[in-house]
């Protein structure tokens, strides 16, 4: 009998992790970006956000972590103006 619980994880992953990041990332650089016109303010607002979020169950260590990926992919979000790049 084969295990195979551990083949669903990354589906499960990529799946969870779309509502978060349209939630926590494009959507408040969407609505930052019609209240400023700089961009790069907007993705650090958003990245500064995505971090203090990860904070409540991950500690300081996981809101570092989250905050210098959401500047990555907040950056690639504004450039690629799509979220395709965030997951692929």
């Amino acid at each position: 009998m084969r295990d195979t619980q551990g083949q669903a994880w990354p589906l499960a992953r990529l799946v969870a992790h779309m509502p978060e990041t349209l939630l926590c990332q494009a959507a408040p650089i969407e609505i930052l970006r019609r209240v400023t016109s700089r961009r790069w303010v907007a993705v650090l607002l958003s990245a500064l956000f995505f971090g203090s979020l990860h904070t409540i169950r991950g500690g300081p260590h996981q809101a570092v972590a989250a905050f210098g990926s959401g500047l990555v992919f907040g950056l690639l979000y504004v450039r690629a103006r799509r979220l395709g790049p965030m997951h692929g």
